[in-house]
């Protein structure tokens, strides 16, 4: 029987379970970690742990400033019962936009149908630290190629060169997401999105207490 919960719809867990699972995601434990130390089933934690994400996403998109052009994957306001809808910008898209707005960065999947016109850009083969001036990309400090792994840094105005800082955030953010998706020893295509927006999540609010934060966002919106 499903338990009446501030948390979640149709609870299978007690609230006190929950924020114990709350607590492990926000400390980074992998859900089979987190299953012992809770001692719930395995599967029961993994199911969790996807809602939670699915919320992440949510709550990354409607708090986005991004404007809505370029056709780039995952920008609107939405709730979770839409997240079953998120593509990676079409089934193989390779590369994703960081985009850094008020100190916060951001991050969307470029579709499909813009690979040409970016690996235009990015094949200059001139080492892992290409510039790239193009007016179209201006939205981004960086490019990262998923396939490659490698990062490519770009400028908005070839007569002004962007701050040194913003190019560092953006490193700073794919060094982080890098080793964060390592750990996973390879992530479906169906859950690397929402991977990819737990990592924003992750870095814009690493000075925060991510556990009091989760639980607010949340209790705002329930699981389901």
């Amino acid at each position: 029987m499903a338990n009446k919960s501030k948390y979640c719809y149709r609870a299978r867990i007690s609230d006190s379970k929950f924020r114990e699972l709350v607590k492990f995601f926000s400390l980074d434990i992998e859900a089979k970690k987190a299953a012992i130390l809770i001692r719930l089933n395995r599967n029961t934690v993994n199911r969790y742990y996807q809602l939670i994400r699915r919320c992440i996403v949510v709550y990354c998109l409607n708090n986005c400033m991004l404007p809505e052009n370029d056709g780039a994957a995952g920008i609107g306001d939405i709730d979770s019962s839409k997240t079953n809808e998120f593509t990676i910008g079409g089934e193989e898209s390779k590369f994703f936009g960081i985009c850094l707005i008020d100190g916060k960065v951001y991050t969307e999947f470029i579709p499909k149908d813009h690979e040409s016109d970016i690996r235009s850009i990015v094949d200059c083969r001139t080492g892992s630290d290409c510039a790239i001036n193009r007016s179209r990309w201006e939205r981004y400090i960086g490019l990262v190629d998923l396939f490659s792994g490698r990062h490519f840094r770009i400028s908005r105005d070839a007569q002004c060169g962007q701050p040194n800082s913003l190019f560092k955030t953006s490193e700073l953010f794919w060094g982080f997401t890098k080793t964060r998706l390592s750990k996973f020893n390879g992530i479906c295509k169906s859950t690397l999105y929402f991977h990819l927006k737990e990592c924003e999540f992750r870095f814009n609010y690493r000075h925060e207490d991510l556990y009091k934060l989760l639980l607010t966002i949340i209790r705002t919106h329930p699981l389901k």
